[in-house]
């Protein structure tokens, strides 16, 4: 595997060029005074669909534009391919791919944020008044690190401890991306680490966010602070805020 960059160097003066990111297409084109993107994404077949343009009006300048990775802007519900439970009395690290997104950046200007892949919406809570508007996915929650192979994806090593007396089953999982750091080891982006300890039933969940770049990648290398911070690293969250 190519080793992944800190960044994507797109257009260094007056050019068009055309750039692909997992299922996004770019096509640039930049000439004195303005910047032309028109983008769209690849369905299963490899055919292009939701094109949209832009044009933007930048004056006079050679400052270079380049992508920048980074995480969504909502979290992720990731759902596992098949029926996942946690017996009591245990505990697991799952391993989840989230879908990047870049940051099309001229100079120190965004002029966009786009996901790599497009997600669905999906609303995650136990009723319309309480919960949150977050992103669908598929994950097959792996166990081991060589069980995955996707350098467009930031793998989040989420350790769940299931105290109680009851099963916990992982139907649905609420990864809160926008709260957690982005970094990369040059083959692999990673997330910070999430641990979430369950006591049974419907006490809430305590989720901490590890500090730092995760176990499994200690050498990684910061690329993006969290778009939302949270107080000492920790999420009270009701426990049907997290598991569905």
């Amino acid at each position: 595997m190519t080793a992944l960059p800190a960044t994507w160097p797109l257009l260094a003066g007056d050019d068009s060029q055309s750039h692909r990111f997992d299922r996004l297409e770019l096509r640039i084109r930049r000439a004195a005074g303005e910047c032309w993107l028109e983008h769209g994404w690849l369905d299963a077949d490899e055919q292009p669909r939701q094109q949209q343009s832009h044009r933007f009006l930048i004056g006079a300048g050679e400052e270079p534009l380049v992508a920048l990775p980074l995480l969504p802007d909502r979290p992720v519900v990731s759902r596992p391919q098949v029926t996942t439970v946690l017996l009591p009395r245990e505990r697991a690290t799952l391993l989840l791919g989230t879908a990047l997104w870049i940051r099309l950046q001229l100079g120190n200007r965004t002029l966009l944020e786009l996901p790599t892949v497009r997600l669905s919406d999906t609303w995650f809570g136990p009723n319309t008044r309480e919960g949150e508007l977050c992103y669908a996915s598929q994950t097959r929650a792996r166990l081991q690190l060589l069980d995955i192979e996707s350098p467009w994806r930031a793998i989040t090593p989420i350790t769940i401890i299931n105290r109680g007396d009851d099963v916990l089953k992982l139907d649905r999982l609420n990864v809160p991306v926008p709260n957690l750091s982005l970094y990369c080891d040059g083959n692999q982006f990673w997330t910070s680490g999430l641990t979430v300890g369950r006591d049974g039933g419907n006490a809430p969940a305590r989720v901490q966010i590890d500090s730092g770049p995760p176990a499994l990648s200690p050498h990684a290398e910061l690329l993006a602070s969290p778009r939302k911070t949270v107080r000492n690293g920790v999420l009270d969250r009701a426990i049907n805020l997290i598991f569905a």
